[in-house]
């Protein structure tokens, strides 16, 4: 597993991965991914981000979170590894990370457990990234198997509607396969699903709602000739019809606000 200290605390998108072969087996796998990571199977439990700030990185916006699990006080050390969308595998961000009585994960107490901040204290992620992108974490124990697991999305795409809700959630760093999640409608229902971009190009669908009133479906959003472009899509229940937008392409983090007068 490689090992990389600049992400510690500050974590941008690595997109030096191959874009591998969109097919739908590709598709199912990564889908499964993204949705264990909302919902760890047991017995790995999920990790919680909870935001405490914001600060920036060479112009691009950060998110700041402390990062915990209650299930897991008075434990540890644990790997605290980060594994980003399009890579093939987690690189390791802290070592000898502890578990306090709340919950809330710490760096160890030796010197060198936490580079860049003091034994002890609580950790906290720095995260950028573009809009809809998951920001994934593992905790795990020495021999890398998770013990815990969780993500964030710093800048999501999201639409509501009554009680229903839209998601975009990139499943690679260009969006160029996105997954659309949508929530609160009525369990067995149909739900169309529709999907447009400025070139004229559109898509519908028809799902069905599970049983907890959920509906998920991926879009391969590239429209031929273009490298870039913006995508509008909606769930369309009984009750209710969220929509959101992402963009796709070339990859843009979210930028901080200039100071005015800089």
């Amino acid at each position: 597993m490689r090992r990389a200290l600049s992400i510690l605390f500050l974590i941008s998108a690595s997109l030096s991965a191959q874009q591998p072969a969109l097919d739908a087996a590709w598709l199912n796998r990564e889908a499964g991914v993204e949705m264990v990571f909302r919902d760890p199977h047991p017995p790995v439990s999920k990790l919680v981000f909870t935001a405490v700030g914001t600060g920036e990185l060479k112009g691009s916006k950060l998110i700041r979170y402390s990062v915990s699990d209650v299930r897991l006080a008075h434990s540890g050390p644990y790997l605290l590894m980060a594994w980003d969308i399009g890579t093939k595998a987690p690189v390791i961000a802290i070592e000898g990370v502890l578990v306090d009585e709340k919950g809330a994960l710490r760096c160890g107490n030796k010197k060198g457990d936490c580079p860049g901040g003091s034994a002890g204290s609580e950790v906290v992620v720095g995260l950028s990234g573009m809009v809809g992108q998951p920001r994934r974490f593992v905790l795990a124990g020495n021999d890398k198997k998770p013990i815990a697991m969780g993500e964030v999305v710093p800048f999501p795409s999201r639409g509501t509607d009554g009680q229903c809700s839209i998601e975009a959630v990139l499943l690679l760093p260009n969006a160029a396969a996105t997954l659309i999640v949508g929530r609160g409608f009525v369990p067995g229902e149909p739900v169309k699903f529709a999907s447009s971009s400025p070139y004229g190009e559109s898509v519908e669908s028809s799902k069905i709602a599970d049983q907890s009133g959920d509906v998920v479906t991926a879009v391969l959003p590239f429209v031929k000739g273009h490298n870039e472009g913006r995508t509008s899509v909606a769930f369309i229940g009984s009750k209710c019809r969220p929509n959101s937008t992402f963009n796709w392409g070339s990859y843009h983090e979210e930028q901080a606000q200039p100071v005015p007068g800089q």
